[in-house]
């Protein structure tokens, strides 16, 4: 499910890296949600082939009874009557197994949309944390009875940041961004190319959860509403899973969810901007290239560039650029990769 390696020489390219500090919050949090969806991304296709091995070997053991023990009579089987409780465990067994293959995929769907939840979940609680002003102007109350029970002024900012996540969370992930904008006074969608699909992903994954995948008017609206494109489904429609849909789920998972946190980081927290950019290019746009996941790699490189324009320092801008000329020689693009090298222009928006 991952980026699948690009075709590269087998020679190991050389890229550049600095270390990455490790004392800010929203390194091991971005770090964390990177971890998580890549794990994810590595764990669904051999769960794929266990669940189909699983459905296969539950097949040949059902057919393999019929054969020994049933007659045939018009095309079908016969079961005798005392094999018949053997008969129905098998075939439920058969039946379970085609069921959890088909639903699998889309298990998957909803696991990456939950992670990027969780992750909007703590990163909203980061920025409480680094601009308490924020949560000031926050219009949400405590009785004194609850701050008797709450016990500190800590304890009480605590539950506020718990309580005005839990709100955001359950707003539609358009409205999320929509809040967020608004009370960190920051657009965060403008020329970002992949908020249709990520609109559809998490409505899709709505589906999942309430419909069996059944499309709904509210899928269609909402769809319609960011900018895709639904003329190839109806209400009622059946939506699914394909090898190639999960892939590109998770990399607009993961790009989505670490662009935001990369562009509110920077605006709540300047003063750790050098941390940020020393992130981006060692912990984000190195390691996307080390692993051979040019396409990601180029998203971020290019995002950093066009995004970051003024780079507070200098080695770190020097860094992103040899690794995003590194991420387009190894996708193919070499006259890019030079063009970069050589100071050419950076590409079109993120």
């Amino acid at each position: 499910m991952a980026d699948s390696p690009d075709d590269a020489p087998q020679n190991k390219s050389q890229h550049t890296s600095t270390p990455s500090s490790p004392d800010s919050p929203f390194v091991s949090h971005i770090d964390g949600y990177m971890s998580g969806i890549d794990g994810l991304a590595e764990l669904a296709p051999l769960a794929m082939v266990m669940a189909s091995g699983a459905e296969q070997l539950a097949g040949q053991t059902y057919n393999k009874f019929l054969e020994d023990h049933c007659k045939t009579e018009g095309g079908s089987y016969r079961v005798p009557l005392g094999v018949h409780h053997k008969y129905r465990r098998l075939l439920r067994r058969l039946e379970k197994m085609k069921f959890a293959r088909k639903a699998l995929p889309a298990t998957f769907v909803v696991a990456l949309v939950s992670e990027f939840d969780a992750f909007l979940s703590g990163l909203i609680r980061l920025l409480f944390l680094a601009k308490p002003d924020a949560l000031n102007a926050s219009e949400r109350s405590l009785t004194l009875s609850q701050l008797s029970e709450i016990g500190s002024v800590e304890a009480a900012r605590e539950y506020i940041i718990e309580k005005e996540a839990e709100e955001v969370l359950r707003k539609s992930h358009s409205d999320q961004f929509s809040w967020l904008e608004n009370k960190f006074g920051i657009v965060l969608r403008k020329d970002l190319t992949a908020w249709p699909d990520f609109v559809e992903l998490t409505e899709r994954r709505n589906l999942f959860v309430h419909t069996k995948g059944r499309i709904s008017r509210q899928y269609l609206e909402a769809c319609t509403h960011a900018g895709v494109d639904c003329s190839t489904v109806k209400h009622g429609d059946t939506l699914d899973v394909s090898p190639e849909y999960l892939r590109k789920a998770h990399r607009i998972i993961f790009e989505i969810g670490v662009k935001l946190a990369l562009v509110l980081w920077s605006k709540v927290v300047p003063k750790e901007r050098e941390r940020l950019e020393r992130f981006l290019a060692s912990n984000i746009v190195y390691v996307l290239v080390e692993s051979k996941r040019y396409t990601l790699a180029i998203v971020f490189a290019d995002f950093g560039i066009d995004v970051f324009k003024k780079f507070s320092s200098d080695l770190q801008r020097r860094v992103l650029v040899v690794n995003r000329a590194q991420a387009y020689k190894w996708s193919g693009d070499t006259a890019k990769a030079n063009a970069i090298l050589l100071g050419g222009q950076s590409k079109t928006g993120h």
